[in-house]
């Protein structure tokens, strides 16, 4: 990876959420998954149910039935982080945590 797309990587923000999202995975069973953060290209989370793997392709379907695509990026152990096929409204996606949080984490690369 150039220094540049590292970096860029880096500035991006990801915004703390908690709250629970179905999730349809390549090969594994339907399962419910705690989403931890989101930003416009993804979201990091936590399995209930099985693991998923690098590579895997998923859907998403949110607490207002709202469904989207990604590719996990990476998996350790049942925590993940799935990139989205389009750019996603980071406020709606905030909206749906269950406690309000404001503050942003930095993405690590």
């Amino acid at each position: 990876m150039s220094l540049g797309r590292a970096l860029m990587r880096l500035r991006e923000k990801r915004q703390r959420v908690e709250f629970r999202a179905g999730m349809i995975a390549s090969g594994a069973c339907d399962q419910i998954v705690m989403v931890c953060d989101v930003s416009a290209k993804g979201l990091g989370g936590i399995t209930t149910g099985d693991a998923v793997n690098a590579g895997d392709r998923v859907l998403f379907v949110m607490p207002d039935m709202l469904e989207m695509t990604a590719t996990v990026r990476w998996s350790i152990a049942n925590q993940f982080g799935a990139q989205f096929d389009e750019m996603q409204d980071v406020k709606r996606l905030s909206a749906y945590d269950m406690h309000g949080a404001e503050d942003t984490l930095p993405r690590s690369a």
